[in-house]
């Protein structure tokens, strides 16, 4: 590099300083809040006040769900016979990690 281009660097450097030295804080816009407002109730009324499909079928695809597991865990306990709750879930339990009764130091 030659001296004209460090000297036109520098001077370029200088400037940029200074423009940042002399700028003013950015002022905010007070109408800015009520535009964003006026934006949304917009789309508001574009879509009718109603909540949009994807929301609703989210709602109905997490009912559905619930339900499933409702109807499963009545089937399942109605199939089991007469036992109560608390003996299904024990035997339950030691059938999925195979305890064994004398294996109960209680």
């Amino acid at each position: 590099m030659n001296e004209a281009e460090n000297r036109r660097i520098e001077e370029e450097i200088d400037r940029t300083l200074r423009a940042f030295e002399d700028d003013t804080p950015l002022q905010g816009n007070p109408h800015m809040a009520a535009r964003i407002r006026a934006e949304m109730e917009g789309r508001r009324a574009a879509r009718g006040g109603r909540m949009p499909l994807a929301a609703g079928l989210r709602y109905v695809l997490i009912l559905l769900i619930v339900a499933t597991n409702v109807i499963t865990m009545v089937y399942y306990f109605q199939r089991r016979g007469a036992e109560s709750l608390h003996q299904q879930l024990v035997s339950d339990l030691r059938e999925v990690f195979q305890i064994d009764q004398s294996q109960n130091s209680f």
